[in-house]
């Protein structure tokens, strides 16, 4: 197992990779029955009754994409942005995260408007949010990145030292269940874990293994 990271330069005049390279997550105490491991087993077992609705201001240009989870899949959707000025979801099973691209991002910045978010089930009183321009960030650079491999750990080790994270430290298991036979659910989990640096051993070690 190894540990990385990732330096790269901003540089907002190249070229984005990804067709939608700006991303918000509902992450704040009152949002997390959506994103929630226990909270998405709920209601899957109890037929998804998760409903969110996405709405912007009238005028807004560029694309948009949500991603959410339904009957243990995760599906995507396209925001008609141009078209109208909301769109309604029912019987999901969790609510991921709100996609823009340059230009959406661009003209939430510049008109200081936000995309509201408003979501709830069975169990929770409905929650408004709002995901200003300052809410979405990049997940991948858009322009050349150095890669450092900054240390490894065997698996043995890791499982056997490794501290779980709390469980407001979410991770997302991907890809995502394709049929009855997989062997994970997908979904945002939060039985995840960690080591500090500290305990890798030097990348420099690894040709003496």
């Amino acid at each position: 197992m190894f540990a990385i990271s990732v330096e790269a330069m901003p540089d907002q005049t190249a070229s984005p990779v990804l067709d939608f390279p700006w991303v918000a997550f509902p992450n704040s105490k009152a949002e997390r029955f959506m994103v929630d491991a226990a909270d998405i087993m709920v209601r899957e077992n109890d037929g998804c009754d998760l409903t969110v609705t996405v709405a912007w201001s009238e005028g807004i240009s560029g694309k948009g994409r949500i991603i959410y989870e339904r009957n243990g899949l995760v599906r995507q959707m396209s925001l008609p942005l141009s078209l109208t000025c909301h769109v309604d979801l029912k019987n999901l099973a969790s609510f991921l995260a709100i996609q823009l691209d340059d230009t959406a991002k661009k003209y939430l910045w510049q008109q200081r408007t936000a995309i509201t978010l408003i979501g709830q089930d069975r169990y929770h009183s409905a929650v408004t949010s709002q995901f200003n321009a300052r809410c979405f960030r990049e997940v991948f650079p858009r322009q050349g990145f150095t890669l450092y491999l900054i240390g490894w750990i065997h698996r043995q080790e890791f499982e056997r030292i490794a501290h779980p994270l709390p469980i407001v430290a979410p991770c997302y298991f991907y890809p995502p269940k394709q049929n009855a036979h997989d062997h994970h659910a997908p979904g945002t989990k939060t039985a995840n874990r960690y080591v500090l640096p500290g305990v890798l051993h030097p990348i420099v070690t690894l040709m003496e293994v």
